[in-house]
């Protein structure tokens, strides 16, 4: 709750989500979904609990031997927490890909080692109907996590680099009378310590501005600025938050480069009767900006803990708050007025939506992710070019030119043979190295095809393909320390899809454990 508050716990209590495969990956994904108290989860599984269960998944017991693991999972699952809603289905995952239907009624898929055209026609699938899709696989030592996924809009995107924004830009300020005259309504020659920075830097800047034909500070003379604003002051505390912030007074506020591509997205400028609420919302803020804003954010309560004394730091907190609500209003009623144009609904959307998009509206993400069919059929070849051309520490041996390299292949060696496993199993209907009779005739297989498929991608590349023969090795076994641990990444994926906050990477994790190390890719 302290990390995504009671409207972020709303969203897991009311999701409902599908985990496709019963063995350890999938049972360590939905554990860490079980407890966070998601609404209701359904297992698809038509396995029975072998002994080899016993050995590498958490959620089977002796008991269930010979019976469902779908029921199994369920069942322990619900254990842990009954508070969820639990349902098992004892049916082959690849059986269910094939009703279209019955994913209509989930919020969220996880499909643990699905490969293959079920794989693909399961993306597809999801793709069309706007489920988010996580496939997660362990596979020996190695493990991925493939986000298909429609457009993410997220509101809160909790970023480490908080932009302040405390209105003081001259031009901010033009348009914010009440707050300028608050500011200069102090006497900087009394030098005294309860003039609070905010008030110290607006005026300093209107007296460079009067000595310097209008013209702000700008990189080249900041730093003379900077000298007549607070040299030989800063035993004063609140002239030491004017070195601090003094750059806010001459620097417009900075949006990233995220937030500058949704306002200038043409979803947020042409909506129609189809556009999600966050297009809406998009327009409403743009609304805002080219009339009240004047191009400026709308103002904000999150203003530092500025050293005044507390009368003058309330007087100026209400001033703040006085002017945001003005804004949040005027958002408000832009948000509504364009959804009326468009035919929604404005009972459908609570108000406390609104005030959350406008409070992080400097924080805003969106992320496009390429379907799976696109990364299959058209992958970003240069992207896996510049990944097989970045530097690595493998590259080096460790006692001289002459000593043996390790076995350690970039990353991209692994995102290209953990993508064949698809084309061999679309082939052969099966992992390869899952028997020990055809291990050799499965290495060659794998090989030939890896080798057709690098030709068709006239790929220029030196691809490792030992990598090959270690997943032939593997066999397609889920070894119980990968599968906890992507177990983890595909949970937290999942956690953030659900919330609407944070956000996860795009599009593909891979997981080296033979090393411990990972990497993302945007293929």
């Amino acid at each position: 709750m302290r990390l995504w508050g009671g409207h972020g716990q709303r969203n897991i209590e009311e999701a409902h989500i599908c985990v496709l495969g019963g063995g350890p990956t999938a049972t360590e994904s939905l554990k860490n979904l079980v407890l966070p108290n998601i609404g209701k989860f359904t297992v698809v599984d038509d396995k029975k609990v072998g002994v080899a269960d016993l050995g590498n998944n958490w959620f089977v017991s002796e008991e269930y031997l010979g019976k469902s693991r779908a029921l199994a999972i369920k069942d322990n699952m619900l254990e842990m927490n009954p508070e969820v809603k639990g349902n098992h289905v004892e049916r082959a995952p690849t059986d269910v890909i094939n009703e279209p239907e019955f994913f209509s009624q989930f919020t969220l898929v996880i499909a643990s080692n699905v490969y293959g055209e079920a794989y693909k026609k399961l993306a597809d699938l999801l793709q069309q109907k706007s489920i988010p899709l996580l496939s997660v696989r362990s596979n020996g030592y190695l493990g991925s996590l493939r986000i298909a996924s429609p457009e993410i809009c997220v509101i809160e995107s909790h970023p480490d680099d908080q932009r302040t924004d405390i209105s003081i830009h001259p031009e901010q300020l033009e348009n914010f009378p009440e707050l300028k005259e608050f500011l200069f309504s102090f006497d900087l020659s009394t030098m005294d310590e309860d003039i609070p920075a905010p008030a110290i830097i607006a005026q300093k800047i209107a007296e460079w501005m009067s000595a310097n034909d209008g013209t702000l500070p700008n990189y080249s003379n900041s730093d003379q600025f900077k000298k007549t604003a607070y040299e030989g002051k800063l035993n004063f505390e609140n002239y030491q938050e004017v070195k601090r912030h003094c750059s806010l007074g001459y620097n417009k506020p900075r949006l990233g480069p995220m937030v500058e591509s949704i306002l200038k997205n043409p979803q947020g400028e042409t909506i129609t009767p189809e556009s999600d609420i966050f297009w809406i919302m998009v327009r409403g803020l743009r609304d805002f900006l080219e009339n009240e804003g004047h191009g400026f954010m709308p103002v904000t309560t999150s203003i530092p803990d500025f050293h005044t004394s507390s009368k003058v730091y309330l007087q100026m907190k209400n001033i703040y708050k006085a002017r945001a609500t003005r804004d949040l209003e005027l958002i408000k009623g832009y948000v509504r007025t364009r959804m009326e144009e468009v035919g929604q609904n404005n009972d459908l959307l609570d108000d406390s939506f609104i005030v959350r998009f406008v409070k992080n509206c400097r924080n805003l993400h969106v992320d496009q992710y390429k379907s799976v069919s696109d990364e299959y059929n058209s992958p970003d070849m240069e992207e896996i070019h510049e990944a097989f051309d970045e530097w690595d520490e493998s590259m080096l041996t460790e006692e001289g030119d002459e000593a043996p390299k390790l076995f350690k292949p970039k990353l991209i060696n692994w995102y290209l043979s953990l993508r064949l496993l698809d084309e061999f199993h679309a082939a052969n209907s099966r992992l390869p190295g899952t028997a020990d009779e055809t291990l050799e005739e499965d290495k060659a297989k794998y090989r030939t095809l890896a080798q057709e498929w690098l030709k068709s991608k006239e790929f220029e590349r030196d691809f490792e393909m030992d990598c090959l023969d270690e997943l032939c090795r593997f066999g397609g076994s889920e070894m119980h320390a990968t599968a906890a641990f992507m177990g983890g990444v595909c949970s937290q994926a999942a956690l953030k899809l659900l919330l609407k906050q944070y956000y996860p990477f795009n599009h593909t994790f891979v997981y080296d454990g033979i090393y411990c190390q990972c990497k993302t890719f945007k293929i």
